[in-house]
């Protein structure tokens, strides 16, 4: 087993084929000296298979990191794509968005939440949020009926954070005092540099910056927050508001004044073109040459008619971004980026403003035109008279006091006015104004929506008295509006509490300070609302004095039977003790001899006189106690001046 086993070992591959292979190339060569040769080509063999030893593995190495490189070339193609990914997927945000600030038409509402997030989300900024600078607020009494109350205008004007992004919302509400911080420099006018050359133009940085690299070596920096490394950028908002009453009233005066000139400029150039091309005709008629004429029409010129702009109200607000916690700070791209945003919002802002203004006026003019508001107001006057006269000749009553007449009169005059206004070409009329950004009068319509049950909270801007027009005006949409309008009593107790701004002498009061002459010229529907609003709401304080009256009657004359009966009941005792006296006097005598002669004598009948007597003095009958209506809509302490 032991030979085997060697002859194994030697005549294994790595013995025995190596020592043939060697011998053949002996044999081949026959060399001088086979041991020498032998030898050295066994050395050789060994570095040949030492060589190829290090090329295989060289090749390994090689092919590893080849499987390497493309591994990471495929990780960067994957980047670069998610990248690429990542910044289309931003452009496509941006370009909606933008898009949406645009076509907006409510951009304040934007101010909130949604802008200062798309600049969050684009640009990765901590914190983003936005100030307004105006006078401060306050929180308003149950019983302040001031449509501005809530401002505090004698006190000077602060930045107030009216939006932020999500991770910010702390900062709604919260407010920067004046002359504190840095960020009211934006506002300050711009003090002008005394090395500059007076005669280049200047034009001012639109729009205004500031820019606080590192807030914590700002010594002016006011922090909401604990103060973190990293920059402040503020950002001008500020624009040019055309959206409010007087720029509407001389908006319109003025695009009635411009469409008058440019009609009657259109009438002159059709009569002067007439003329023109008359005196064109007699020239090649009489075969003279008409060029000189010709000239000097091409030379005419025409006064260039243009609308004035409206007027504007600067509202002034201030975008901010910070890096803070990230310890850097806001690169010039960066702030380029912001800067252009802002100018474009602002830009968006006032082109929308203007273009509903405008429309708004557009509207106006058709509403009025070909309309004649004096004979619609001749026909409403007359047949309110004509009604109101025909219902209180029907019902008229044979005993009436003066209340009682006015009360009718106030009755009737609210239920014509109701009927007037539920006509679909009155309700039309006030309709109509929804298409409208700006309304006028507005108090008329929230007076009528608090009449019919709503709440301020439904139709007011949060924490004041001020009409929500985009709110309100989906409520004029709905048919309800007109049913509640019908469906109104204005007659009996009222056993809820209404807030103090609902009861019916505020609402009335309020009403009183409105020119229903000025509401008229505006929108004629909107003026029959108010003398509906007005007459039903007199009505009603007449309905609840008359009843009140009416009690003070019915209680007075159940204390007068009270005292009748009392005295009847007095009188029935009285009598009943001397007719008692009578006869006990009348038969004093013959009791006596009835006692001797031991008979029983005569007793007074003391019922027999009482059913006789009631009979001729019958009980009188007391009412029930008289209970005061509950009138719960009236505020006693705010009496109707």
């Amino acid at each position: 087993m032991s030979g085997n086993a060697d002859l194994e070992y030697l005549f294994s591959d790595s013995i025995g084929k190596i020592i043939a292979e060697g011998l053949t190339v002996l044999y081949e060569k026959q060399p001088q000296f086979p041991v020498d040769f032998l030898g050295k080509w066994l050395l050789n063999y060994c570095a040949e298979q030492e060589n190829k030893e290090q090329e295989l593995k060289a090749a390994k190495v090689r092919e590893e990191l080849y499987e390497k490189l493309q591994q990471r070339l495929q990780e960067v193609e994957k980047a670069e794509k998610r990248k690429e990914y990542e910044l289309e997927r931003i452009q496509k945000i941006e370009t909606l968005f933008r898009e949406r600030i645009k076509n907006h038409l409510y951009h304040d509402e934007l101010l909130d939440s949604e802008l200062p997030n798309f600049i969050q989300q684009v640009k990765k900024f901590p914190a983003v949020y936005i100030g307004l600078l105006g006078h401060p607020s306050k929180n308003l009494a149950e019983d302040d009926d001031d449509p501005y109350g809530h401002i505090e205008a004698e006190k000077q004007k602060l930045i107030t954070y009216v939006g932020a992004s999500d991770n910010q919302r702390f900062m709604i509400g919260k407010q920067l005092q004046p002359e504190t911080g840095v960020t009211y420099a934006i506002f300050q006018p711009v003090e002008e540099d005394p090395d500059r050359n007076p005669d280049e133009p200047y034009e001012e940085e639109k729009p205004r910056t500031l820019y606080v690299p590192d807030v914590t070596q700002e010594k002016e920096m006011v922090f909401f927050t604990i103060p973190k490394l990293g920059a402040y950028l503020a950002v001008s908002l500020s624009y040019k508001s055309v959206l409010n009453e007087n720029a509407f009233d001389e908006g319109l005066k003025e695009r009635l004044r411009y469409k008058e000139l440019k009609e009657a400029q259109n009438q002159e150039k059709e009569a002067a073109e007439a003329e023109y091309r008359a005196k064109l005709e007699e020239a090649e008629e009489e075969g003279r040459d008409t060029a000189e004429i010709e000239a000097e029409w091409n030379a005419r010129e025409w006064e260039h008619i243009e609308e004035k702009e409206f007027e504007a109200t600067v509202k002034d607000y201030i975008l901010c971004i910070d890096t803070m916690g990230e310890d850097r700070e806001i690169t010039q791209e960066e702030k380029n980026w912001v800067k252009e945003l802002a100018l474009y919002f602002v830009e968006c802002w006032e082109q929308s403003e203007k273009a509903q203004l405008s429309r708004d006026i557009d509207l106006q003019i058709e509403s009025i035109k070909d309309f004649n508001r004096e004979e619609f107001l001749d026909y409403i006057n007359l047949r309110v008279d004509e009604e109101v006269g025909e219902r209180m000749n029907t019902d008229a009553l044979e005993e009436e006091t003066e209340l009682r007449t006015n009360c009718r009169r106030a009755a009737h005059t609210a239920e014509v006015y109701r009927g007037i206004l539920l006509e679909e070409q009155h309700q039309n009329k006030i309709t109509y104004l929804r298409d409208y950004r700006v309304i006028k009068h507005w108090g008329v319509i929230q007076e009528a929506l608090i009449t019919i049950g709503y709440t301020k909270e439904e139709i007011n801007y949060p924490h004041t008295n001020v009409l929500d027009w985009k709110k309100a005006k989906h409520l004029l949409n709905e048919e309800k509006f007109f049913s509640k309008i019908a469906e109104y009593n204005f007659k009996g107790p009222r056993t809820v509490k209404p807030p103090k701004y609902a009861c019916t002498n505020r609402i009335l009061r309020r009403l009183e300070k409105f020119n229903v002459e000025e509401i008229d010229n505006y929108n004629v529907g909107l003026g029959v609302l108010y003398r509906f609003l007005k007459h039903v709401l007199e009505a009603r304080l007449l309905d609840i004095q008359l009843r009140k009256e009416e009690k003070a009657i019915a209680r007075q004359r159940r204390e007068q039977l009270i005292e009748e009966e009392q005295n009847r009941i007095a009188q029935r005792e009285k009598d009943l003790a001397e007719a008692r006296e009578a006869f006990a006097a009348e038969h004093e005598h013959e009791n006596t001899e009835e006692e001797e002669e031991e008979e029983e004598p005569q007793e007074f009948n003391e019922e027999e006189f009482l059913r006789a007597w009631d009979e001729e003095h019958p009980v009188i009958e007391i009412p029930e106690e008289v209970v005061d209506d509950i009138d719960a809509d009236i505020d006693e302490d705010a009496p109707v001046e």
